[in-house]
């Protein structure tokens, strides 16, 4: 590799460089501060069993999830049985709200889950937001889910569980006050 080779090698690490960080400094730049009256005390590992660390992500630091929570129900979606709550308060279009999903069913030789999404609105998440959920515990699955602006008529807590054999299979829960 000649001199010339390397200089171009090099300015091309330093342009992919500086674009990845530019990207980065968008994005976090345009990420919308949350409304104080969202912004929770959360300890640094609450009642959701996992650690919100020093400086953790806005989704999980913008809501005190130590408060009581709001049962939905269960649910089958295919082969797995789903229990689903919700912090409660009131579900406010416009704002988002924290979800969690507990997930069984599937034996050792059926599918497994490798994506929970949940959306709120109609079946056709036609107005609103897919959240993809994280894994806190085996079974158990956390996300925000944006509340759309205005809310649909009939509105619902629908979810969808991905599994590893190319499944999806969706149902819902009503958004019970």
């Amino acid at each position: 590799m000649n001199r010339s080779d390397r200089i171009t090698l090099a300015a091309s690490a330093m342009l992919g460089f500086l674009i990845t960080a530019a990207g980065c400094e968008r994005k976090q730049a345009e990420a919308p501060a949350a409304p104080a009256e969202n912004r929770g005390t959360a300890s640094p590992t609450d009642d959701h069993g996992h650690d919100h660390g020093a400086g953790g992500d806005r989704a999980h630091d913008d809501h005190d999830h130590d408060g009581p929570v709001v049962d939905l129900g269960t649910a089958a979606a295919g082969p797995f049985r789903v229990k689903a709550t919700r912090d409660a308060g009131a579900i406010v279009a416009g704002k988002d709200a924290a979800f969690d999903l507990t997930v069984a069913g599937a034996d050792d030789a059926g599918p497994k889950v490798v994506a929970v999404r949940i959306w709120i609105g109609v079946e056709s998440a036609k107005g609103s937001v897919k959240a993809k959920a994280e894994v806190e515990d085996p079974g158990r699955w956390h996300t925000h889910a944006e509340v759309p602006s205005p809310i649909p008529e009939g509105g619902r807590f629908w979810f969808e569980i991905e599994d590893d054999k190319g499944g999806r299979h969706v149902s819902s829960f009503e958004l019970k006050p």
